[in-house]
């Protein structure tokens, strides 16, 4: 597991990065076959209502950065998501 996600930017086609700040502490699988990470996007986004509005599905990148400063980039995921905790 990853340490306590700090920090979520967006990249969309149009505009700045969007930025999201975790109100609890997730932690992220490092498992090489896990794809739950797209379910943690999705989710980071449709819980907030201004990025749901503003982003939606149109993003192209996100940058996670963690609390022990390391951090992964993100792109789209052609191939659907996986729900969380099942890797």
């Amino acid at each position: 597991m990853t340490s306590p996600v700090n920090v979520v930017l967006i990249d969309r086609p149009e505009g700045k990065p969007y930025r999201l700040l975790p109100s609890e502490d997730y932690l992220l699988c490092r498992h090489d076959g896990c794809r739950s990470i797209y379910a943690f996007v999705t989710r980071a986004i449709e819980s907030h209502a201004e990025a749901r509005t503003q982003i939606g599905d149109n993003w192209t990148r996100v940058r996670l950065v963690f609390d022990s400063l390391d951090g992964w980039i993100v792109t789209q995921d052609p191939a659907g998501t996986q729900p969380m905790g099942q890797c």
